[in-house]
Order: C-alpha cells, then sequence, then structure tokens
C-alpha cells in the first residue's frame, strides 16, 4: 500500500492588497502538487516567483487566499503541523552575542526539550553541520557559511521530519555552498523530507529528486528531475586541433560558424546524426579530433524557456 504523501499542497491561491485602492497582487496562483516522504523537493523559480511566499503558507505563517495545504494529514495552520518542521528562513537574525551552543539551547528550551537531551542534540547538530570546534565563540564572530550552517542546526534541534529552507545557499561562496549541499545529502541519508528553494538551478539539479518550477505565481511544471529534464542530446560540440583549410562542407549542418582558439577549432553539430560524417572529414583533413561534448537539455534551459513562455502571454 502506497504511503500518503508528507505535503500536499491543493489549488493553494494566494493574493496581497498593495495600496489604499486595495489593488491585489496575485503572488500565488491555484497552485497544487505533493511531497513524498524521503525526497529532496526544489522549488525554482525568479525573484517574486511566489517560492518564499508558498514556504510562508507551508510554515502557517500566513493564511492562503483559497485553497489547502497539509503536513503529515495535519492542516498547515494547526500546531500539530509545525511540531514536525524545521525551518530556516531567507535571511535569519540570531542574537550575534550568544555563543553557538548558546543559541541552540535557546531554540531547544522553545521546543521544551529537557536539559540532557537537549545538550546532547546539540552536540550531534554541531559534529553534524561541522561547527563542534567553534561551539564556543560569538556568532558575531561567524562567517556568513558559518552562521547559514548555525542555521541549519537550529532547523533540526527538534529532530523534524520535514525540514525547509528557502534559499539556503544564497550568498555563500563555493566552499560555503558546498558545505550547506554536503548537509543536506547527509540529512537525506537519514531519511529527512527536505524543500528548498533556489534561483541557482545548478543546485537544484545536482541535489534535487523532484522539483516544482513556479513562473509568475503559478506552476509551469512539477514532477521528478529526470522527467521534466530530458536526457536526449540537442548539440554536440567537437574540437579537433589543426587548421580548417576553405570553407565547411554544407552538408554538415552546424550551429554559427566554425571557432578557433589558437592551434584548435570547434564546431557545434545540430544532432548526433552527423558526428561520424564529420569525424571522416576531420580525418581526410589530417585533424586531430581532440573531444566530442555532447550538450544536453539543462533544468536551466526548461526554466528560460518557461519564463519566457508566461512573459508572452
Amino acid at each position: 500500500m502506497k504511503q500518503l504523501p508528507v505535503i500536499q499542497i491543493k489549488n493553494i491561491t494566494k493574493s496581497f492588497k498593495t495600496d489604499f485602492w486595495k489593488k491585489k497582487v496575485l503572488a500565488v496562483d491555484d497552485v497544487s502538487f505533493s511531497i513524498d516522504e524521503g525526497n529532496v523537493f526544489g522549488l525554482v523559480g525568479h525573484n517574486g516567483a511566489g517560492k518564499t511566499t508558498l514556504i510562508k503558507i507551508l510554515m502557517g505563517l500566513i493564511a492562503p487566499t483559497s485553497g489547502e495545504a497539509h503536513i503529515l494529514s495535519n492542516s498547515c495552520m494547526s500546531s500539530l503541523a509545525r511540531k514536525d518542521i524545521g525551518y530556516l528562513p531567507e535571511s535569519a537574525y540570531y542574537y550575534d552575542f550568544l555563543r553557538a551552543n548558546e543559541i541552540l539551547m535557546f531554540y531547544a528550551k522553545l521546543f521544551g526539550l529537557p536539559r540532557t537531551l537537549a545538550e546532547n542534540r546539540i552536540n550531534e547538530l554541531l559534529e553534524l553541520v561541522g561547527l563542534n570546534h567553534r561551539k564556543d565563540l560569538r556568532l558575531r564572530y561567524f562567517s556568513k557559511g558559518m552562521l547559514q550552517r548555525i542555521g541549519i542546526a537550529q532547523a533540526l534541534i527538534n529532530d523534524p521530519k520535514i525540514v525547509i529552507m528557502d534559499e539556503p545557499m544564497s550568498g555563500l561562496d563555493p566552499i560555503g555552498r558546498k558545505d550547506v549541499k554536503d548537509i543536506i545529502i547527509r540529512l537525506r541519508s537519514l531519511g529527512k523530507t527536505i524543500i528548498f528553494s533556489s534561483h541557482i538551478l545548478s543546485d537544484i539539479e545536482s541535489l534535487c529528486d523532484h522539483v516544482a518550477i513556479l513562473v509568475r505565481g503559478r506552476l509551469h511544471a512539477c514532477g521528478a528531475l529526470n522527467e521534466i529534464v530530458q536526457p536526449k542530446v540537442n548539440e554536440v560540440e567537437v574540437i579537433f586541433r589543426g587548421a580548417l583549410s576553405g570553407h565547411w562542407p554544407e552538408q554538415i549542418k552546424i550551429h554559427g560558424a566554425p571557432r578557433t582558439v589558437a592551434d584548435t577549432f570547434s564546431v557545434t553539430l545540430s544532432s548526433m546524426d552527423q558526428l561520424y560524417e564529420t569525424i571522416e572529414y576531420a580525418k581526410n583533413q589530417n585533424l586531430q579530433l581532440l573531444s566530442v561534448l555532447p550538450h544536453k537539455e539543462t533544468l536551466e534551459d526548461i526554466f528560460v524557456d518557461s519564463a519566457g513562455a508566461m512573459k508572452r502571454k
């Protein structure tokens, strides 16, 4: 028997009044999807697409204008739903005069954890996020990446089944982003269901099992990443060493013109069908084949196409 999804969102719409004349702005428009246990689920969208609004609805911080959302069969507006959630906001503020272990104890007390259990939990979490050697350091001396990791630790203090992160890698340097990605991978191995929003599509593509693409508040696509991003090869870049004599043969279709760099040149084929013909031509021209690079469709390609299609409507 198939288990019920841990999160169910049905026909969620959220509008805001913006001025004295009560003009309404539609932030989320009739969005529906579900998330199964143990998945890493990515919310993709440009700034203002509705990602944070949808997360706030899931957190019970704002009520939807219409529709409903359930977490583990409980309404997202109920306290029962909140006890199973850990949350990392996009822009968190922490009391910077506190030390790392003190800020986590503060959150543990908010959840009513017994002191001994809280101390054990704090030690586990500091180890998980790689800050056990900084537990006595005041937060005012933390880098942005370290603050983001302490934020993840506070989101896990209640040992939640679901972890929601809003733009967890925004503004981090490459090392900080890798640290956060490693933590997300570790949480998945522990059986947590993780939802995170991002406009850094390479992070979504490398981490997520399922994605939802939001464009101007509407759900453009939702499903398994390997179903949304097709593995087909769109183009092939072929790189040779040597000089091209004369013009490229017209019967071999390429995008643009051959590109020359130092003693190499490259062409981009429209499909794989003419690869062998290209290699045969290069051989006759005494060109050395250096590499064949298939260009596959990416999540960024799909998102840009989606955003462009919505703007034209």
